[in-house]
């Protein structure tokens, strides 16, 4: 016999993980939400069919680009060759710019 208001730990367990996902999701959300104040530029890799678009912002220093993963980078040689060279050409910049070469 269970108690009035009682429930049982399967529920409660299956309640808690209910919470979580939903919190996780509301994380996850805020991040994908895109900047105020930026616009977003796509370029394309130069050596596969690859494309990456990110947003740019203006910083303290000067135009930033925002990378996939979330972080913002200062433009160096352009918004566009920074994005680029960071992210889908990264290993071929690399290479190309290697000292030991």
């Amino acid at each position: 016999m269970t108690q009035r208001g009682a429930t049982s730990p399967l529920l409660s367990a299956g309640f808690a993980a209910a919470l979580l996902v939903a919190g996780a999701g509301d994380a996850f959300a805020g991040r994908k939400a895109p900047p105020t104040g930026c616009r977003y530029i796509t370029v394309e890799s130069k050596y596969t069919a690859d494309t990456v678009s990110g947003c740019v912002r203006s910083g303290r220093r000067g135009p930033e680009v925002r990378l996939p993963s979330g972080a913002w980078i200062p433009c160096h040689f352009g918004c566009a060759d920074t994005l680029r060279s960071q992210t889908i050409d990264f290993w071929f910049w690399i290479e190309e710019n290697a000292l030991d070469r």
